[in-house]
């Protein structure tokens, strides 16, 4: 349908809430896995607690937190148990009391409202209130039996733990359901609009700016190759995962290509799901040419698809790098020196680019969920895996070395001149010196930018505009946890100026650890670089490879120290890859470029590569030919 001034006006503008705007949000929040999991965690750690509990047994106490637990216990409306407060409490009286909480607290506030703002008949309603209604009062009467009754602690096991597994069922049955419901009326009404009409999507057209509010869970768009699918109802059924997401409302066409097998990124997505076109659409990359396509026939023919996440070594390496992780996390912990705080920052770095890089690309394993789980590892060293999916996946490997699209122009400048398209200004004459200085402190971005990296993200066209709220509360969580963990129990345990020596020690040395590799795969005077002004319709899959640089590939140890980023060129071409399956199929890349007569740079070392890079910034801090020599303000 053809989008008129007076209707994009109409759709851009957000309408005063309503009771159905009020009953999405609430699904919304309900459906959160971060309200659900909390839940589900809290009330799983607490029955295996009391599960293993004997009964009789006893924590000793002081006298703050005996206050504090009197306090606690006077204000909570459901007094089921009578605890005397001595010079110990009894275990099995706090576990017990914590489920009690927990479960009431969800019905009251998670769960009844749900059931009565469901758009169901009202018995439904009634006879689902009841029977979890039901359930939850059982738990606090089986706790008021063993507490004042005395009945045998064996069967108050039983019972709370069988009750709240029930509970957790129905839950998870109900919710699921009604989000899938949802989800398929949502989908369905935006494509029966296509489907009701004689010319399908062929007269639809939509401006960028109805696209990018198309950029959520319940409200999903992509473009691929200037076509708008409505992928809201097939992202749950999709084999690789949730990472649409990461680009809704925007265009994924190099994500299309670069991740699925050369059959089904021909045969472009099902027409089922297409709603139309973009108005006035410019990809700003070719995909005609035969070297892409030829590259991938091989490529496939080498390696079936199926096998291109699969590696049993794989998993020997991420055990080994959890295990070094979690000692050297110990040791860096208790002792806080200057020698735990090195290995910490080696295994942080290890866990990154070899685990999580991977997982986020969704490169780990065939399972999603692996996938899922390798890619959350970076939260373990205080960044957000959602941010660094939407800015590194999208915002880098779709356009990389593209001036106005690259995401790393826009982290670096103006402490570094990375490209001849930004401004030179007086003191990048000595960036050769202080870039590696900078990249010491490329963590402090990494952890207390993501505000801002949120900020980025609504940048318009292809960076995302939407940040969910569970988003932005896992970043300031984590945010917290981390601060909390690693600079507040220090401090009080060995002393402010002490622990800002170590952790800032640590904080720079793992930027190093990493930042190297990233800064020689692209940043080097062999490396090519893009900008609207010379981007001319080039090949997509010819700018990977002559904006990428290989180094020690014939060095195995650099394989496994950089978690596959030596081979850059194949891993830029085939991101879907799992990195140790990378050196399989570089022969067949590098044979390929050779065929068509393009540049494919492999430094022999890593030292050859960092020399490389700075070359590079010594080259781009100096003026060039007619140019004056600009004045810092």
């Amino acid at each position: 349908m053809d989008i008129s001034s007076k209707d994009l006006k109409r759709s851009t503008v957000k309408s005063h809430a309503t009771p159905d705007s009020i009953f999405k949000s609430l699904m919304e929040i309900h459906a959160h896995e971060y309200l659900r999991n909390s839940f589900r965690v809290l009330l799983a750690f607490h029955i295996i607690v009391l599960f293993f509990t004997r009964e009789g047994t006893k924590i000793e106490t002081n006298e703050k937190f005996q206050t504090v637990l009197n306090l606690f216990y006077s204000l909570w409306p459901f007094p089921t148990m009578t605890m005397s407060i001595g010079a110990s409490i009894d275990l099995v009286s706090i576990v017990t009391k914590i489920i009690e909480i927990t479960v009431i607290s969800f019905y009251a506030f998670g769960v009844l409202p749900k059931i009565f703002l469901w758009k169901k008949p009202l018995i439904w309603k009634l006879l689902n209130a009841v029977l979890i209604t039901s359930i939850v009062v059982m738990i606090p009467m089986s706790i008021v039996g063993f507490q004042n009754l005395g009945l045998p602690y064996s069967q108050i096991k039983v019972k709370v733990m069988s009750l709240s597994l029930s509970l957790l069922l129905f839950i998870e049955i109900v919710a699921g359901r009604d989000a899938t419901n949802e989800g398929e009326k949502k989908s369905l009404t935006e494509l029966e609009k296509v489907r009701r009409n004689p010319n399908g999507y062929k007269n639809n057209y939509y401006t960028w700016e109805e696209i990018i509010e198309h950029d959520r869970r319940s409200d999903c768009w992509a473009v691929i190759h200037g076509k708008v699918y409505d992928l809201t109802d097939f992202v749950p059924r999709h084999p690789g995962g949730e990472i649409i997401y990461d680009g809704a409302g925007g265009d994924c066409t190099p994500m299309w290509e670069s991740y699925h097998p050369l059959k089904l990124a021909k045969n472009r997505p099902p027409e089922k799901f297409c709603i139309g076109y973009v108005r006035d659409y410019n990809d700003f990359y070719s995909w005609d040419g035969e070297f892409y396509d030829t590259l991938k026939e091989r490529v496939e023919a080498k390696i079936p698809h199926k096998m291109r996440r699969y590696d049993p070594k794989m998993y020997i390496k991420s055990a080994v790098i959890l295990v070094s992780w979690v000692i050297t996390w110990y040791f860096y912990l208790v002792y806080f020196n200057y020698t735990s705080a090195l290995f910490f920052a080696f295994t942080s770095a290890q866990l990154g680019v070899n685990i999580m890089h991977d997982g986020n690309h969704m490169a780990y394993s065939n399972n999603r969920w692996m996938n899922t789980l390798a890619g959350a590892a970076l939260e373990l060293v205080g960044t957000s895996c959602v941010i660094y999916k939407r800015s590194h996946d999208f915002g880098h490997h779709g356009c990389v070395n593209h001036l106005e699209l690259d995401r790393a122009f826009d982290t670096t400048f103006p402490l570094l001149r990375l490209h001849k398209g930004l401004p030179r200004l007086s003191y990048h004459k000595w960036q050769w010196v202080y870039g590696p200085i900078v990249y010491s402190f490329v963590n402090f971005g990494e952890m207390f930018g993501q505000y801002d990296e949120i900020s980025w993200l609504s940048n318009y066209p292809v960076r995302r505009g939407y940040i969910s709220m569970k988003a932005l509360a896992s970043r300031t969580t984590i945010v917290c946890l981390y601060i909390f963990l690693y600079w507040c129990v220090p401090a009080y345990m060995f002393g402010f100026t002490r622990m800002y020596s170590v952790w800032m020690f640590q904080f720079c040395v793992m930027s190093h650890f990493y930042t190297w590799f990233f800064a020689v795969n692209h940043w080097t005077t062999e490396a090519g670089m893009t900008d609207f002004m010379n981007i001319s319709k080039t090949n997509w899959g010819v700018l990977q490879v002559e904006n990428s640089c290989n180094f020690g590939t014939k060095l195995w140890y650099w394989n496994i120290l950089s978690g596959g980023l030596n081979y850059q060129i194949e891993h830029h071409l085939f991101p879907g890859f799992i990195h140790t399956r990378l050196c399989e199929i570089q022969p067949i890349v590098r044979e390929t470029c050779k065929e068509f007569g393009m540049k494919y740079t492999d430094f022999p070392d890593f030292w050859t590569a960092i020399k490389s890079h700075v070359q590079m910034l010594y080259d781009y801090g100096l003026p060039e030919e007619g140019e004056e020599h600009e004045k810092q303000d």
